[in-house]
């Protein structure tokens, strides 16, 4: 075999493995966001960031973006052996809405109470 055609074959199986790895990046692409994006650990700091979490006052539109931060735990508490999976969901649903009503809805309250007198 000529040694021109054997390097060209060679160029064109790194290039290929080039193009196959870059292939295979951009097919777990939605795997790796979902990695990366996972705030599954905002769980275990709930006590002390939740309530500063919503003490802040996020505009309209980042309003849903921290709730659905704030969901991603329910995918790690279908894995706890310790407890029943719909209580400790319950528990941690019912956490966060006692903190937005305290920190969001209450102060909200009681402007419009205040400025409709």
């Amino acid at each position: 075999m000529d040694s021109t055609l054997w390097k060209e074959h060679t160029d064109d199986m790194i290039a290929i493995k080039g193009y196959l790895r870059d292939l295979n990046e951009i097919s777990s692409l939605e795997e790796t966001l979902k990695n990366v994006c996972d705030c599954s650990f905002l769980y275990f700091y709930r006590d002390i960031m939740y309530p500063n979490v919503f003490s802040l006052k996020p505009s309209v539109g980042h309003a849903h973006l921290v709730i659905a931060a704030l969901s991603d735990p329910e995918q790690m508490l279908k894995h706890v052996k310790h407890t029943d999976y719909d209580s400790c969901l319950a528990d941690y649903q019912s956490f966060i809405v006692q903190c937005m009503r305290e920190k969001q809805l209450a102060p909200l309250c009681a402007s419009i109470e205040l400025n409709l007198r």
